[in-house]
């Protein structure tokens, strides 16, 4: 029977894109730590990147530079990544869908990016506390009403 203490691991990044494929590694260290399917790997870390970028590209003013903490939590149930900084409050969770059926060309700019995150996490969340916006990206191991030894 396979079963991981609970685990989290803290850390920071600049609010600069050059900064993403450390924090890829760090996440996938993290998964491989915890010895969890590598076939979570490839949207958990899109997810990520898509999520990242956003605050990145969106989230701040000016030029300076400012640093994005990441939480990353594994219990027997899920992967989470908590995403907390300080860029101008912006709940991506209000933004309408895309249509998706429109064809790219007429289609309007943004909101691609939170739609994907929507779609490869189970679930996502959004809050606005003392100045700093809070997304949490969450992931289940195993169908819901199952542990990791496959027993309810």
């Amino acid at each position: 029977m396979f079963e991981p203490l609970p685990a989290v691991k803290s850390f920071t990044m600049p609010n600069d894109r050059r900064a993403l494929p450390r924090v890829a590694q760090r996440i996938q260290a993290f998964i491989l730590a915890q010895q969890l399917p590598l076939s979570l790997l490839p949207d958990f870390l899109l997810a990520a990147e898509e999520a990242l970028m956003n605050v990145i590209s969106y989230g701040y003013s000016d030029n300076e530079t400012h640093l994005i903490q990441l939480r990353l939590q594994c219990t027997k149930q899920v992967l989470r990544l908590r995403i907390e900084d300080d860029g101008r409050p912006f709940n991506p969770l209000t933004r309408p869908l895309p249509d998706v059926t429109i064809a790219l060309q007429t289609r309007a700019v943004g909101g691609l990016g939170i739609h994907l995150v929507r779609q490869l996490m189970d679930q996502v969340e959004y809050q606005r506390t003392a100045g700093s916006n809070i997304l949490t990206l969450t992931k289940n191991l195993f169908p819901l009403g199952t542990e990791r030894d496959g027993m309810p």
